[in-house]
């Protein structure tokens, strides 16, 4: 009991420490602001020097608004009015991330002040005494329309007058840009150029609405699912234990299997060519049963959450030696061709509807992003190759080792998986680490909670129906 309180108390000075150092971050945003602001304010003086340089000589301003000078003149003008305008943008879609960081840190701040709430031992009606500002994360929102939206119409007037300045200087001198009839698109300043200032003031908005809706939905989330197959989807620990007996005639429980890959079990009896012989089996791919509403509940988090779907399974099969094969042949069965297991992966799928793209090799992982877009496909299949271990970047930069970046750990970083169902216990303890949250099917080799230390983000699960449950509170 005294264990549990002082661990509570612990994490009440965590989250106090937390409180202070994201309120110092979130009034250290808003300064910064300000401060980028008067940048900005700095940038309006420069055409100053340009206005200074032009009129340099008696009657020279005179003759500019004329437009007398030469055609370089007015060029300059216009490329430098351009330009301002461009970095006034770049300045204000700078301001608007960083206000955007002001008002995360305020969410945040929300979150702890209504961890010591929920944890007081105020009645409600006291609570709501002492409530002078916001619990809940959604306050206060990112499309602030009182504080910050005059700022954001003062950004938006102040460059579109430049670049209205840009056009109206050059068309001093000449309705045409180029001033040649080499352009057949060169159509006269004076037709288009207000439209093109209009459309720069509506894309300040745009870019301020798309830019808040993209933080309070993407940003620091995301919306895919990473899933092992074998001992996952389908039940491969009984399924191997069936065909060892077929195969080699020998019966193991698989309540002792208490490590993965079975040969290094001390007592089974079961060595490396046992293993080859039944994984370099077809007819043991092809009747791999799957378990109790698996692909369903695959389908229905992608279409019921909205979750892209990410497969992943280390199958290094169909590749054995003369021993091998002549065994299976002997057990009148059919030794596995290279490219059956990527076959008979992809029918799994299919007999429910699923639809996959499958990655074996380097070249399929850069067609992926390029075909499913077109076919419409949502659920891509990786078959891992060479070290499935392998959770760092070091051969990132070297093509001939890029398939051995074909795994589960460099797939959850690059397509920011939030949850992962895995069977393995060292692969769920590395992915914790990389995902929010992985679900750990329960396998007797993965049961020893004295040999691994599993995070508190490993939930253990029995069946895809309890995966579901889970989803419904943590999505």
């Amino acid at each position: 009991m005294s264990n549990n309180h002082n661990q509570n108390n612990k994490f009440d000075d965590f989250q106090l420490e937390e409180y202070k150092n994201i309120s110092t971050s979130h009034f250290e945003s808003i300064k910064q602001v300000s401060v980028f602001f008067r940048y900005y304010l700095l940038l309006l003086s420069a055409p100053a020097l340009l206005l200074t340089l032009v009129g340099t000589g008696e009657g020279n301003m005179s003759t500019f608004f004329k437009g007398n000078l030469d055609k370089t003149t007015y060029d300059i003008v216009f490329a430098y009015l351009l330009l301002i305008s461009a970095a006034g943008l770049c300045i204000f879609l700078f301001i608007i991330n960083i206000r955007h960081d002001a008002i995360l840190y305020a969410r945040k701040v929300n979150k702890v002040r209504k961890y010591f709430y929920e944890n007081s031992s105020l009645k409600v009606d006291d609570y709501h005494k002492y409530l002078g500002l916001p619990i809940v994360e959604s306050k206060p929102r990112y499309t602030d329309n009182t504080i910050f939206f005059p700022l954001i119409i003062v950004f938006t007037l102040i460059n579109s007058a430049f670049l209205f300045s840009a056009f109206y200087f050059r068309m001093l001198h000449s309705d045409y840009v180029f001033n040649t009839t080499l352009f057949e698109l060169d159509l006269p300043l004076s037709r288009i150029y207000l439209w093109i200032v209009f459309f720069n003031i509506l894309g300040h908005i745009i870019l301020w609405k798309y830019l808040s809706y993209r933080r309070e939905n993407f940003y620091l989330k995301s919306f895919a699912f990473g899933v092992d197959i074998d001992g996952v989807v389908n039940n491969q620990t009984e399924h191997f234990a069936e065909w060892l007996y077929k195969l080699r005639g020998k019966r193991i429980d698989t309540e002792k299997i208490k490590e993965i890959p079975v040969r290094l079990n001390k007592g089974l009896n079961v060595d490396d060519f046992d293993e080859q012989v039944v994984f370099n089996c077809k007819e043991y791919w092809e009747g791999l049963r799957e378990k109790e509403n698996a692909l369903k509940t695959i389908n229905d988090i992608h279409k019921k959450f909205g979750y892209k779907i990410f497969v992943y399974t280390y199958r290094p099969w169909g590749q054995m030696s003369d021993k091998v094969k002549n065994e299976i042949i002997k057990q009148n069965y059919t030794p596995l061709l290279k490219n059956d297991i990527v076959k008979i992966t992809k029918s799994s799928f299919k007999n429910v509807g699923i639809n996959t793209f499958i990655i074996n090799n380097w070249f399929s992982s850069i067609l992926y992003w390029f075909i499913p877009t077109f076919l419409k496909i949502r659920t891509r299949v990786t078959i891992e190759k060479g070290n499935s271990n392998i959770s760092d970047t070091r051969f990132s930069f070297i093509v001939r080792n890029q398939t051995l970046l074909l795994n589960r750990f460099q797939g959850a970083k690059r397509n920011r998986l939030k949850f992962f169902i895995e069977d393995t216990p060292e692969n769920a303890i590395k992915l914790a680490n990389l995902v929010d949250y992985v679900f750990l099917m329960n396998q007797p080799y993965n049961n020893d909670e004295n040999r691994y230390r599993f995070q508190k983000n490993i939930i253990r699960v029995d069946s895809w129906n309890e995966v579901y449950s889970h989803l419904k509170q943590l999505s």
